[in-house]
């Protein structure tokens, strides 16, 4: 018998994904408790240069989102006049 099988013939469906739920949450919450340590142990110069990537970064990213949107938009309007 495997393990999960072993688990199911104990707990109904529910309990098994309630259990799944909260390890969910508790590696969440490990990994926000180990993210808060190292943010915490950082200068303040490193935490300045941290949030000046992230900022970087997610703007880089909403251009090319942008971007993908424009060139999906102006492929699809094409394809519609070889259509007609």
């Amino acid at each position: 018998m495997s393990h999960f099988g072993f688990l199911r013939s104990h707990l109904n469906g529910r309990q098994v994904i309630g259990l799944k739920e909260l390890l969910e949450d508790l590696l969440r919450l490990l990994l926000q408790l180990i993210v808060d340590e190292v943010l915490k142990s950082l200068p303040r110069d490193a935490l300045d240069l941290v949030s000046f990537v992230f900022l970087v970064a997610l703007h880089a990213c909403l251009l090319a989102f942008i971007f993908h949107l424009l060139i999906n938009e102006d492929c699809g309007s094409r394809a519609n006049l070889r259509l007609r």
